[in-house]
């Protein structure tokens, strides 16, 4: 799962950084530019998936 935060927003302190990983959830800080490219590469990626295994919302 991807969480952006708000421009100039943050995970803040360790115990939510630790919150977030004890719900199996990774904190990766990041630029917006970075999580553009991430996104972009996710969509690509899981878009061929799908269209590979002729997948469809119902």
């Amino acid at each position: 799962m991807v969480v952006p935060f708000p421009p100039g927003g943050s995970v803040g302190s360790p115990d939510q950084s630790q919150l977030f990983r004890d719900r199996g959830l990774d904190v990766i800080a990041s630029s917006p530019e970075e999580f553009s490219t991430h996104l972009k590469n996710e969509l690509e990626k899981w878009g061929r998936v799908i269209k590979e295994r002729g997948m469809r919302a119902d």
